[in-house]
């Protein structure tokens, strides 16, 4: 769902944002929305690290599953953090 946000935010709080997107040759609206871009994406990076873990973990707790895995080397690897 697109649409505005409303957020807000103390005068030296705002004060910093507006000086920092300045600094960076954007308006606060779209400094803000690059930041909140960008930990939405790694908040979704990590949701998906987490659902790959819990399913490791449950291939790992199934014996045969596991072994039929484990002769496939799939489940050798690291997990990426």
């Amino acid at each position: 769902m697109k649409g505005p946000i409303s957020v807000r935010l103390g005068e030296r709080e705002r004060a910093t944002i507006e000086a920092e997107a300045r600094a960076r040759g954007l308006g606060i609206s779209a400094f803000v929305r690059d930041i909140l871009e960008d930990e939405a994406r790694r908040l979704h990076r990590e949701q998906i690290r987490e659902e790959g873990r819990r399913l490791v973990e449950r291939l790992s707790a199934d014996e045969q599953l596991a072994a039929e895995y484990d002769d496939a080397d799939l489940l050798a690897g690291e997990v990426i953090p």
